[in-house]
């Protein structure tokens, strides 16, 4: 968990959030845990912004105004211009929604 919040740091994301899912077997770590890998990967990568980090569920990603992409091992390769996006990375017993 902590080299993926630090990978999206690292990548320049905007924010990174947590999603509820039917599946999901491990509780969202920590804010401050989360706050503290990130605000390091930020510095290491000299960043100009810091990640919002936060949680969600289903709804509020269905009535966002981004364009909502769900990686899927038998999905289309993602390109440049789908950005921006919100992209959702499911949990290893996959999404049910």
């Amino acid at each position: 968990v902590r080299f993926l919040v630090e990978m999206v740091a690292e990548l320049g994301a905007t924010s990174l959030r947590w999603i509820r899912t039917d599946r999901s077997q491990v509780p969202a770590p920590s804010p401050a845990r989360t706050r503290a890998w990130a605000d390091a990967a930020l510095e290491q990568s000299r960043g100009s912004w810091r990640l919002e980090i936060g949680e969600t569920d289903w709804s509020e990603l269905e009535t966002s105004e981004d364009r909502l992409l769900v990686a899927e091992p038998s999905g289309v390769p993602l390109s440049v211009e789908l950005l921006p996006a919100t992209l959702v990375i499911g949990p290893d017993g996959g999404l049910t929604q």
